[in-house]
């Protein structure tokens, strides 16, 4: 389901509004576990960190 939509027992893919064929296969696991997403949150976050370091670090 689109972030902005609560998924339901009764909810499936043709209920998008907008059709999306490169995200559109109900076959692929659309949801990660709780400890998967926050990983990837953390290493985006580090990435980020380390960007805005390098921008503000002198030459």
């Amino acid at each position: 389901a689109p972030l902005y939509v609560g998924q339901s027992d009764d909810w499936d893919c043709f209920c998008c509004l907008l059709w999306d064929p490169a995200h559109a296969d109900c076959a692929v696991p659309q949801e990660l576990d709780t400890d998967e997403v926050l990983k990837q949150l953390k290493y985006v976050n580090a990435v980020k960190n380390r960007l805005a370091d390098r921008k503000h670090k002198p030459a």
